[in-house]
């Protein structure tokens, strides 16, 4: 496309979170993503393919790609979900996922808990019926889903990684130098953009307007009658290109989670926080 064409993020609303969006999101994260040593944990040696896919992989890189979107749209439908999506022209070249903080949540409708199962059903038959035959199919690999529970761990997604009770008797300036956990959090879980839109300023436009208008949470801890209110923070895993642009809006590292693969791969991920002072 010419270098001029318009661009503009925009929100999905869950009202308008449909399979073919979730299909067009799911074709990014795998373009996006296909050179990060994640892939091919969670796709599987032969269906973690190169895109655009090589002849004679059409039909298994479909079938990826349509296992992929039923996992998007279970969160597009999800109104704890923040999805922005990039466009240029009329074209989705980029998005950024964020999950509200835990004190944000809200409920779902009763529509909203009809769609979500709708997709989880779909997602789960399609992956039994055609993958049921194939060794290693996408999504089976134990050593994935070790990894990331290891991070979940390692970001207090369960438990506070300091105690509340030592929390809530800091200043507010103490609890903007302090960790937080994944539940405090705005946490940005996925970004991504197509392979042939790098270099054009669209990473950065795309993320800072999604930061811009992300749920800003102050969280309260308290002991007892003590409380105190700390500073609203996002928080990420950063793959190594994306560290840069985050660097470059403020964010910064305040730890590295590494996990030494089977293989002996050291993956190293900074966990990156951002605070917001205002």
């Amino acid at each position: 496309m010419a270098a001029n064409t318009a661009t503009s993020v925009k929100l999905v609303e869950p009202k308008d979170a449909t399979f073919e969006l979730a299909l067009e999101i799911a074709t990014i994260f795998y373009d996006g993503f296909q050179k990060d040593p994640l892939t091919k944990l969670l796709f599987g040696p032969r269906y973690a393919i190169p895109t655009p896919p090589p002849s004679g992989t059409l039909g298994d890189y479909n079938k990826v790609l349509k296992l992929l979107a039923y996992g998007q749209w279970y969160r597009l439908i999800d109104p704890n979900t923040k999805t922005w999506v990039l466009y240029e022209g009329d074209r989705p070249v980029g998005f950024c996922m964020w999950f509200v903080p835990r004190d944000k949540s809200v409920a779902l409708t009763l529509w909203q808990q009809i769609k979500s199962i709708y997709a989880c059903a779909l997602a789960v038959f399609w992956k039994n019926w055609y993958f049921r035959f194939r060794k290693n199919p996408p999504f089976s690999n134990p050593a994935f889903f070790e990894n990331f529970r290891e991070a979940e761990e390692y970001v207090g997604y369960k438990e506070l990684l300091v105690p509340e009770k030592e929390l809530a008797h800091m200043s507010r300036e103490e609890l903007a130098n302090a960790r937080y956990s994944k539940k405090e959090y705005s946490w940005c879980q996925l970004v991504a953009l197509r392979s042939d839109c790098h270099g054009k300023g669209y990473g950065e436009k795309m993320f800072k307007h999604s930061m811009e208008n992300m749920v800003r949470y102050e969280p309260t801890f308290k002991d007892g009658q003590v409380q105190s209110k700390g500073p609203a923070k996002f928080a990420l895993f950063a793959t190594q290109p994306g560290r840069k642009l985050y660097e470059k809006l403020g964010w910064k590292v305040v730890d590295v989670f590494k996990k030494t693969m089977d293989d002996g791969f050291l993956m190293e991920y900074p966990l990156m926080v951002y605070t917001w002072n205002d």
